[in-house]
């Protein structure tokens, strides 16, 4: 990286927009893989050697023009809110930061959807999209700073994925990209050809703009009911997931002493110890006739939250679940990390039962409940973000080794390599990288397979495909 290419560089969006400071070098190159000790390790030293914040695509084709040409490693960033170092730049080079790409450049009433720039915020659309009667389909519990380029790029689902599936199930309506080239044109990918961008963490090609499918706004309503037990919360969390008749946002189940971690909500008097809670939101008026169904349970009521100040409070029920349960366990106390698991409905009682017979208060279950393979009439599992106490690496693969015995399936969230992660789009990735990326200069060293000549075998059965090398 020499002073002839930063020259060329700040000549592309100027020198205010050209950082090389090594404070801002080390913010920005970092993601929340804090939250993995392993990942914590490998990827702390890791930075870019100058970020970039173009605000339009005829800038961004330039930087990607002049990385082509000069062979340079180039990785696309949004908010880096993401947990496995998707962002972090492992061969140095530019970074380039879509903070400033963040139009909401249209929201279409008529066939709800909107179009927006890759690094348009989730929660400031969210927000604009109820002025017109409509509302994000799901994000996750990062949507006040994740950008939608982040999220396709690197996520998975989240609160409203209990209606309408993960990132897969039709979401997604087109995406303009740029290859990875020395005379870089946009394309418009559609359908299938999607796949190619989605939880691909940028390896692939760098959309530039997206058109995403929105839902009818809902009155949602939130709530908090805890139980003396896990077991009970989850019969009770079960029913409301399985009702399909009831319009839900998030159901999501917290072993004890975890909601003691959610510090807002203990405030508020939402918390009662030594009891799992159940989160949920609901549609309005919905939470009223569940109160003689928890009661059953020995659950009670212990947080409440009416439409009319739903996300206009000074905290939503959101902030503590999918992976901010994470970030508010460890804010508590340090030695708690996590890993990512799926289980099946019908077997989950008797796999969260042999989890906690064998490592009890070691590993806490967090469960969220979601629907996924829509397009084939849509299947209810539980997704899992359950706590761990890290005391070695190995002790922590023998957790995460023993949930795959019982026939639980993990996403390790303690690897940065995409081909290691049960959730990508297998071929359509690999195949994108051939297509836009035939240098492999993109977010270089993420795909095993690219780096190492090895690539996992793996049971991709979250989407019912399996994938191969």
């Amino acid at each position: 990286m020499n002073q002839g290419i930063l020259e060329k560089l700040e000549g592309i969006v100027g020198a205010n927009q050209t950082f090389t400071d090594a404070r801002v070098l080390e913010t920005f190159s970092k993601d929340q893989y804090a939250f993995s000790p392993v990942l914590l390790e490998m990827l702390r030293d890791k930075r870019a050697e100058v970020m970039v914040a173009p605000d339009s695509s005829e800038q961004l084709q330039k930087i990607i023009s002049l990385a082509a040409l000069e062979n340079i490693p180039l990785t696309v960033r949004g908010a880096g809110s993401g947990n496995y170092g998707q962002a972090v730049p492992l061969h140095g080079g530019i970074l380039v930061s879509l903070h400033r790409f963040n139009s909401i450049l249209e929201i279409d009433v008529t066939t709800q959807t909107a179009r927006v720039q890759a690094g348009a915020r989730l929660g400031n659309l969210e927000r604009e999209a109820r002025k017109h009667g409509l509302e994000l389909r799901f994000y996750p519990s990062t949507w006040a700073t994740a950008t939608v380029g982040g999220f396709v790029g690197g996520g998975f689902g989240g609160v409203g994925s209990i209606q309408y599936g993960t990132l897969w199930d039709n979401l997604i309506v087109e995406t303009q990209v740029l290859p990875m080239s020395e005379n870089p044109q946009l394309e418009l990918l559609t359908g299938s050809d999607i796949f190619a961008v989605i939880h691909a963490y940028g390896t692939t090609a760098i959309m530039t703009e997206l058109t995403i499918r929105l839902a009818p706004a809902t009155n949602w309503e939130e709530c908090v009911f805890s139980f003396p037990n896990l077991g009970n919360a989850i019969a009770f969390a079960q029913e409301i997931a399985e009702n399909t008749s009831l319009k839900k946002r998030e159901v999501g189940i917290f072993e004890a002493p975890m909601p003691n971690y959610f510090k807002p909500l203990e405030a508020a008097g939402g918390v009662k110890d030594g009891r799992t809670a159940v989160i949920l939101e609901l549609e309005e008026n919905a939470s009223h006739d569940l109160q003689t169904r928890a009661h059953e349970l020995a659950g009670t009521l212990d947080y409440f939250n009416p439409h009319a100040t739903y996300h206009h409070s000074s905290f939503a029920l959101s902030d503590f679940t999918w992976n901010h349960t994470t970030l508010w366990a460890m804010k508590a106390d340090q030695t708690w990390t996590y890993t990512q698991a799926r289980f099946e409905v019908e077997k989950m009682l008797e796999q969260v039962h042999a989890i906690k017979e064998k490592f009890g208060d070691e590993v806490l279950m967090h469960l969220e409940f979601i629907r996924e393979r829509l397009s084939d009439g849509g299947v209810l599992i539980a997704a899992s973000l359950p706590l761990i106490r890290f005391s070695t690496k190995e002790r922590l693969f023998e957790i995460q080794a023993f949930f795959e015995a019982i026939g639980v399936q993990v996403a390790d969230p303690h690897t940065f390599y995409l081909d290691e992660d049960s959730r990508w789009s297998g071929e359509a990735v690999l195949n994108g990288v051939a297509q836009f990326n035939p240098k492999g200069l993109l977010n270089p060293g993420k795909l095993k397979v690219l780096h190492t000549g090895e690539h996992a075998v793996l049971a991709n059965s979250w989407f019912g495909k399996t994938k191969t090398d």
